[in-house]
């Protein structure tokens, strides 16, 4: 989010009351109001009020099409007086607050409650030769609102005395930045690349990413940027205009895709000798950072409402901000759920609407909590869903931002047997490595299904032996000896077949001589052009005993192929 409205996003959402804070209390005279050693006076030289027209507008939209944009504003009066040589206040007044949608504007309903949270408290600040070097807010200030203080206060960031194209390090409310500062006649030029910077907020979403050393902004998934136009008259901010920017690089051609635009801006109206400062005290103070700051909203979210929202996406519009919205909406109330109610939700919500979309599907790999996470794994271990989902949770998994001990316990293991599975010849090396950890025993179960799954895309002339062996061990698990075989079957040959043949006739196992025994009739008998190779290739006698046929109380294999006039399908 940007600059001027970096928290404004926040609004729709906030809860009243005040955020909770560690941050130690700090002698007053020791913190804002403290006179700064060898302070230069080139910056608001005088002890004044200085009114400004504050001015913020952040518009999201699909950029070089005719789709319409939807974004938020504030506009406000900014007071800054000083009350020392590093010692300012700043108040805010006359507080307006918009959402647009196209070219239709209205202010928000909550605007009045909003209005009053952001002018209660003037926000002390102490300020050294343009730069803001701390922040003493009242421990009542809520997060939000010393928020776009923060961002506020950003604007009039300046670095009037470095030397020409000079980069300094700034902090302010995007991060601790690589800043450029250009001189071009009587303004001042400050830009910077936003994907360099540290310690900076990104939301709490799917869109993850890590800057590569030595690539430009245009190359990473989300190029960001900022620059900023000031004019500065005896020492005084008289005009700032900053214009910050983020693209979906990842999604974006030839100047299209998702944009993200804020336009913030300060202007000096007058400065007036009449001080209308009261003093707070000490005691209420506490001493920060420019740094955003994350609320912690806390808000009690149901199963039943999350499972609403599923329906309301189902007979939404499939390309329209409604949809959008109630998609972001989904994704970041999954995240309230405990695992139970995950769960639940899972079963009555995992449906598909008119269109085949599974919303429920696709929202989950964005939701990154550990409760979200064990259910993505539990539903691919049950194979509900299909293939291409597949890969897709699994990709998820990566972006993850702050994964927990939970959910590295539970994938880490699956994840590196699936890339060793999906790698095929390139694993090939592997396969000692992927030989040991199926037919160690005191490996968890779903971890050896998981090694002998591995086996399916690399080369037969390396992979079967484990897998026979497996298969032909009567103490091993039903589970782990029918994966086994039905994997070794994919590398079909003469020395398979007996061996299969003879472990037949001396078969215990009820459960393993059923599902063999049905896949090996159903191959004997189908009519897929696909497993033609394999049919024939299976002697007639290979079916010396047979097995029980109730497939309700045992494990079977089914196959069917059937032709229309237009597709042949196989299940």
């Amino acid at each position: 989010m940007a600059m001027g409205l970096h928290a404004i996003i926040l609004l729709c959402g906030v809860v009243a009351g005040a955020s909770g804070r560690s941050s130690e209390s700090l002698s007053y005279g020791a913190s804002c109001s403290a006179e700064c050693a060898g302070h230069s006076a080139s910056y608001f030289p005088k002890r004044a009020r200085y009114s400004y027209r504050y001015s913020a507008v952040t518009n999201t939209f699909l950029q070089g099409g005719i789709y319409k944009s939807s974004g938020i504003s504030l506009e406000s009066m900014v007071i800054i007086e000083v009350l020392g040589n590093c010692h300012m206040v700043l108040k805010v007044h006359d507080v307006q607050i918009k959402k647009s949608l196209a070219s239709s504007e209205e202010p928000l309903k909550e605007m009045e409650s909003l209005r009053e949270i952001l002018e209660q408290h003037p926000l002390h600040f102490s300020f050294h030769d343009g730069k803001i070097l701390k922040l003493c807010p009242v421990r009542s200030e809520q997060t939000w609102a010393l928020n776009i203080k923060r961002g506020i206060l950003s604007v009039l960031q300046t670095s009037q005395a470095s030397p020409p194209s000079a980069v300094v390090e700034e902090v302010d409310v995007l991060g601790i930045c690589p800043t450029r500062y250009q001189r071009k006649g009587p303004i001042l030029v400050k830009t910077r690349d936003l994907n360099l910077c540290s310690h900076r907020y990104s939301g709490f979403t799917s869109v993850q990413s890590v800057v590569l050393p030595h690539v430009s902004s245009e190359q990473q998934i989300l190029s960001s940027k900022l620059e900023c136009v000031q004019s500065i008259s005896d020492g005084v901010l008289a005009e700032a205009k900053c214009m910050e920017s983020s693209l979906v690089t990842l999604l974006s051609q030839k100047g299209s895709g998702p944009k993200t635009q804020t336009q913030s801006s300060l202007k000096l109206l007058q400065v007036e000798t009449e001080m209308l400062y009261e003093k707070v005290g000490s005691e209420d103070l506490y001493v920060t950072s420019m740094l955003y700051e994350r609320e912690e909203a806390e808000r009690e979210i149901t199963g039943g409402e999350v499972s609403d929202l599923v329906w309301k996406l189902c007979l939404a519009h499939s390309a329209s901000f409604e949809t959008a919205d109630l998609f972001m909406t989904l994704v970041f109330e999954l995240r309230h759920l405990s695992l139970e109610a995950l769960k639940a939700l899972w079963q009555r919500s995992s449906f598909k609407c008119r269109d085949n979309w599974e919303p429920l599907i696709d929202a989950l790999p964005s939701c990154a909590t550990e409760a979200c996470v064990v259910l993505m794994k539990e539903i691919i271990a049950s194979g509900q869903v299909e293939e291409d989902k597949v890969e897709y949770f699994f990709w998820s998994f990566s972006f993850i931002p702050k994964p927990t001990l939970g959910m590295i316990e539970s994938l880490a293991m699956q994840l590196v047997l699936k890339a060793i599975g999906n790698a095929g010849l390139a694993a090939a090396s592997l396969t000692p490595v992927l030989s040991l950890c199926a037919s160690l025993q005191n490996n968890p179960i779903e971890i050896r299904l998981a090694a002998i799954q591995a086996f399916r895309r690399i080369p037969c002339s390396v992979r079967n032996a484990i897998l026979v062996q497996l298969y032909q061990t009567t103490s091993e698990d039903v589970e782990i000896r029918i994966a086994a075989y039905y994997i070794a079957m994919k590398c079909p040959h003469e020395e398979l077949f007996k061996q299969v043949q003879k472990t037949l006739l001396k078969e215990t196992s009820s459960q393993v001589g059923s599902f063999v025994w049905s896949h090996l009739s159903q191959l004997l008998e189908t009519d897929d052009p696909l497993k033609e190779h394999l049919r024939d290739s299976i002697p007639d006698e290979i079916l010396s005993r047979d097995f029980d046929r109730e497939t309700w109380k045992y494990s079977s294999y089914s196959d069917v192929t059937f032709r229309s006039g237009m597709w042949s399908l196989r299940t």
